[in-house]
């Protein structure tokens, strides 16, 4: 029961950051004048990858380790299929410099 009130206690602490975090983001985005498809594709990504590494670490808890390799899999997947938009742009970014 204590591990679950100190967990409370973290996230509710963490809590508090994220304005300040986000605050600080947007004021980089617009100093950097960067678009924003591209920094939304980076933030899904990273969530994609917490959320992937939590949940194999659950798996493994539970002693479920090819659970957590099939969620490790997965998340690897949705990342490359979520980045493929920059793989389009960046293809056609070289494609105009070389010609």
């Amino acid at each position: 029961m204590a591990v679950i009130g100190v967990c409370v206690f973290v996230f509710i602490l963490m809590l508090s950051d994220v304005p300040i975090i986000f605050g600080k983001v947007d004021e980089l985005i617009s100093r950097a004048e960067i678009d924003t498809d591209y920094l939304k594709i980076i933030f899904k990504s990273l969530g994609i990858c917490y959320l992937t590494q939590f949940s194999a670490d659950i798996c493994r808890d539970c002693g479920e380790n090819a659970i957590a390799s099939a969620v490790e899999i997965f998340g690897k997947i949705q990342l490359v299929i979520i980045s493929l938009p920059l793989f389009e742009s960046l293809i056609e970014n070289v494609m105009v410099i070389m010609e």
